[in-house]
């Protein structure tokens, strides 16, 4: 009886055995689905719009995001097995967080608890704009609110106030006039409100 040499030896396919554990190493980990709702840790009213972004365990972006429905309802799906983290966001105001989710190959229910901030302001659109400009703004309470426009020297060319403003969502149009009714030149401003406690700005340019 010959035995095969060495060089021939190397030269044999991998058993049967050896195959099928290559064949299952290669098989990706089963793809999970999230869903859950956002809503507001307060009041419990559901959150529209907010951005529900799937993001690894360094915080970097799995590229994997939902927006939330009317109801407050949003789902992820084809997820890729694995822990990871939730940051849920509204613009760019990050309103909750939810850390080390776990995903398998079901569908898992992560409802999440929202902190609204008191004032939060959309960016200006049309953006840059010619003849008139919009801003739209919400407050999460009652009680006075104050926008102002600037130009990039710091002057305040137009402002509003309300010592009694509404909680809520409200669109402002401008026509490029300062508070003398004047139109102003083209160029970049700013936009800044104060309500709640909160301020924030927002940049826009106007064009001729």
């Amino acid at each position: 009886m010959s035995v095969p040499s060495c060089s021939r030896a190397r030269g044999l396919r991998p058993t049967a055995v050896a195959a099928a554990l290559i064949a299952l190493l290669a098989v990706p980990a089963a793809a999970g689905t999230l869903c859950g709702t956002v809503r507001d840790a307060v009041t419990a009213a559901p959150i529209a719009r907010a951005g529900v972004f799937l993001r690894h365990l360094d915080w970097s972006n799995t590229g994997l995001h939902a927006a939330s429905a009317v109801d407050g309802s949003w789902c992820l799906d084809a997820v890729p097995a694995g822990t990871y983290h939730l940051d849920v966001r509204v613009d760019d105001y990050r309103i909750g967080l939810v850390q080390n989710v776990v995903v398998d190959g079901s569908t898992s229910g992560v409802d999440i608890a929202t902190q609204m901030p008191t004032a939060t302001l959309d960016v200006p659109w049309p953006n840059p704009a010619t003849g008139q400009v919009s801003f739209r703004l919400r407050l999460g309470h009652d009680g006075p609110a104050r926008m102002a426009v600037f130009d990039l020297a710091g002057r305040r060319v137009r402002a509003w106030a309300d010592d009694a403003a509404a909680a809520g969502e409200r669109v402002l149009d401008w026509d490029f006039r300062d508070d003398r009714g004047r139109e102003v030149p083209a160029g970049r401003y700013y936009l800044r409100l104060e309500a709640g406690g909160s301020v924030v700005t927002r940049p826009f340019v106007r064009v001729r």
